[in-house]
């Protein structure tokens, strides 16, 4: 990987990190975000709570139209976890779990209004069930991702530095943590600090 990031072969260190994102679970995306922010950590506390699936990190899915209105800086990212997806009918497993977790039956219909009734979000009860992101249908037909953790979210870019600009193995992209570009290691003392957020 460092050897094709050192002879400008983005195409191979792309081709590199995509294998990298599914081995470690990453498997749905790259995922679009637009902000208007510099920053290398999602802050949950600054998230809309406003939109339908919030609180969440919004991005577009792959091959939908981008949010116009999000900004000017593009993130590409992968997610992992457990998706679920309502632009389609709930699969069995779905309603199972929904059903399981409201105490009632569910089938085909999503059941916002009980999740949010009941957790005090959408995005709150399906985390609750064990769901990592919804996929649904936003405006003018974009289809959204709403991801309920910055640990589910990791960047797609072919190569990513740390703060002292040094390339980040592939061996660190891709672990849990909320850092967008790989997990820190937290035993280097006083690396990795970061204070811009989302």
């Amino acid at each position: 990987y460092l050897d094709a990031v050192n002879r400008g072969n983005t195409s191979k260190a792309q081709e590199m990190v995509d294998q990298a994102a599914k081995s470690e679970g990453y498997t749905l995306g790259p995922v679009t975000h637009l902000t208007n922010s510099e920053f290398n950590q999602f802050d949950v506390s600054k998230l809309s709570k406003s939109a339908i699936m919030c609180p969440a990190i919004y991005a577009s899915m792959p091959g939908s139209k981008e949010w116009s209105f999000g900004g000017k800086r593009k993130i590409s990212a992968y997610v992992s976890g457990d998706v679920l997806d309502i632009t389609q009918p709930l699969k069995p497993s779905d309603s199972q779990r929904l059903s399981k977790l409201l105490g009632r039956e569910i089938r085909d219909s999503f059941p916002a209004f009980s999740l949010e009734k009941r957790f005090g979000s959408i995005s709150e009860g399906l985390a609750e069930a064990g769901y990592s992101a919804v996929i649904h249908a936003g405006p003018s037909d974009i289809k959204h991702i709403a991801i309920f953790s910055p640990d589910n979210i990791k960047s797609a870019d072919p190569v990513t530095y740390d703060d002292s600009g040094n390339v980040i193995p592939l061996s660190q992209r891709f672990k849990s943590g909320s850092d967008i570009r790989y997990q820190p290691d937290s035993s280097v003392n006083g690396a990795f600090n970061f204070s811009n957020g989302y």
